[in-house]
């Protein structure tokens, strides 16, 4: 009968305040004494009174043992809560980390293109150089030879011939460039 109401107080007693409050109880109606259905004062015998402070013994003993479960358990679910805010920022971070190697990677394939761009823009360049070199040749000729070349054109026609294709030349290499 004693082990049935021993498991009955541990099973009465599934959190810390309940426990507290029952082992205050217990304890007070220890000293005072127990009221019976009628409401009269009864103290406990020697024997009642061995068996309510062993009953107030396995109470506290409960009651130390639950605020260290308790204990554990904040401890465990403050580690918990770190533990999750740490994996968020982690994962936060590796978002991040993706994110700006993608943005990485279109920059890469931006300056790709732009090279590719340049090295077209400076073939043509060599292009028009190579152009306006043999205009100055042409150019060079005539003014070595002097009036006795005749090339159906006024010598006066042909510079401005070549001034405009020379600008037509410097045009193209603007607009190519930009």
């Amino acid at each position: 009968m004693n082990q049935l109401i021993q498991e009955a107080v541990k099973f009465s007693c599934s959190s810390l305040y309940l426990s507290q409050c029952m082992f205050n109880h217990m304890s007070e109606m220890t000293k005072n004494g127990f009221r019976d259905r009628d409401g009269k004062l009864k103290k406990l015998n020697n024997k009642g009174e061995e068996f309510a402070h062993h009953l107030i013994q396995q109470a506290k003993a409960f009651i130390d043992q639950q605020k260290k479960i308790e204990d554990i358990q904040e401890v465990g679910a403050n580690n918990t809560i770190k533990l999750e805010h740490q994996e968020a920022t982690d994962l936060r971070h590796d978002k991040e980390l993706a994110h700006q190697a993608k943005t990485d990677e279109r920059h890469d394939k931006e300056l790709a293109h732009q090279a590719k761009t340049d090295e077209r823009h400076d073939r043509e360049i060599e292009q028009l150089r190579v152009k306006i070199n043999a205009h100055e040749k042409i150019l060079k000729k005539v003014n070595a030879s002097g009036s006795n070349v005749k090339i159906g054109y006024n010598n006066k026609y042909i510079y401005v011939f070549l001034f405009i294709s020379n600008i037509l030349a410097l045009c193209a290499l603007y607009f190519s460039l930009s």
